[in-house]
């Protein structure tokens, strides 16, 4: 009963803080993007609804860059794309920052919605030698060198060590991992996590490497923030983030707990924290605390708009829960095996759906054969009218 009560606050508590950001964000900012899409050489022209900082990472994610842009005025953004009045503008593809109460209507009007952020977790396998079964040659080849590397964690829960983490480890990390998009968590704000739990750096013999800070709810563990000595590039790419979620699994497991939270990350297949996270073998869901998403439309050619999914998968939200929107293109019908190896790629637990353009067609009988392969929530098409029909309805 305590559980539901709790659970029941917690709804109430998110929906009042996206009713109260509906009228904070009502009024928004609407800019125009021309430039060209990196891969293909092509002129791609997006319209942007919302706040610029934080429509950024996707407008560089569909460009490849973040192009020439111009305000043109300021719209309403309600429950409805109705409500929005704007000046005529030739694009390609519009990008509407919406509440995630309007999910639904703007679903109905051909709008995919695409969350701010997802988080990463699953639950402690409290044997180490059943802990990462099945987990394929990358991360086994990851644990490897992890157990060989010397790494060493030290749990603290001094003042002077999260200082040295807030300022060395964690404003330098999210400086470089979002650049001009970066919004810092204050120091007041994550002194609190560090009250709710502990702090867990990373050293190497006596250098310290890294660093998070993790929140402890009875049963659950949340690794709230991550961190690396001056925001290091070398740092991130010698399995530092691993070596963190390796030894919190274990932290986790020595102490009876069930569930890890691994945290936050951007919507997109090309994040490397979004990669890491699949590959150690972490479950998708919702960002629990989100309050805003992005409704996309495509409009213009849709041969320009694949190539644009093509480099940029993403993973969608609707009522039955995430699901992923991608596109291959090759040239030829796909048999089921390459319909299996689009899966392999894109499929993640805790997804409810995954949406397939496959603009070169299908051999006959592979639908059938994914659906025997007992995958009935995915689905391949040959167009983007088509993946919106579906997205309609499955989502």
């Amino acid at each position: 009963m305590t559980r539901i009560l709790t659970g029941g606050r917690e709804r109430l508590r998110w929906t009042a803080k996206r009713l109260v950001f509906s009228v904070l964000r009502i009024r928004q900012p609407v800019y125009v993007f021309d430039g060209t899409h990196a891969r293909s050489g092509r002129r791609l022209r997006a319209l942007h609804v919302g706040n610029k900082l934080r429509g950024r990472c996707f407008i560089e994610r569909f460009y490849g860059s973040y192009p020439e842009h111009r305000v043109i005025g300021r719209t309403i953004v309600g429950p409805s794309p109705r409500h929005m009045s704007m000046p005529h503008v030739e694009c390609d593809v519009k990008l509407v920052e919406i509440n995630r109460l309007y999910v639904r209507r703007y679903k109905d009007a051909g709008y995919f919605a695409i969350p701010e952020w997802v988080e990463f977790g699953r639950n402690v396998v409290q044997d180490e030698d059943a802990r990462y079964i099945g987990a394929r040659k990358s991360l086994r080849t990851d644990l490897r060198a992890i157990r060989e590397s010397g790494y060493r964690v030290v749990i603290s829960n001094a003042l002077k060590d999260f200082d040295l983490f807030y300022d060395r480890m964690y404003l330098p990390y999210i400086s470089a991992r979002f650049g001009e998009g970066t919004i810092a968590k204050s120091r007041g704000s994550l002194r609190k996590d560090l009250q709710a739990g502990f702090l867990m750096l990373l050293r190497q013999n006596e250098d310290l490497l890294a660093g998070a800070l993790v929140k402890v709810d009875g049963p659950n563990v949340h690794l709230t923030t991550l961190g690396v000595l001056d925001g290091s590039p070398d740092l991130l790419r010698s399995h530092v983030s691993g070596t963190i979620d390796y030894h919190l699994h274990i932290w986790a497991a020595e102490h009876r707990k069930r569930y890890i939270n691994v945290g936050h990350t951007r919507p997109f297949f090309d994040d490397g924290v979004f990669f890491n996270k699949r590959k150690w073998q972490m479950s998708i869901m919702p960002d629990r605390d989100g309050v805003m998403n992005m409704a996309l439309k495509w409009i213009g050619e849709e041969s320009l708009l694949i190539d644009v999914l093509s480099d940029c998968p993403f993973v969608y939200q609707g009522e039955a829960g995430l699901g992923v929107l991608c596109a291959h293109v090759v040239g030829h019908k796909i048999d089921a095996n390459e319909a299996r190896k689009i899966l392999r790629r894109y499929w993640t637990e805790g997804l409810a759906s995954l949406v397939a353009v496959c603009p070169g067609g299908f051999c006959e009988g592979v639908i059938e054969q994914i659906r025997e392969d007992r995958r009935p929530n995915v689905h391949l098409c040959l167009d983007l009218k088509a993946a919106a029909r579906i997205y309609r309805e499955v989502a």
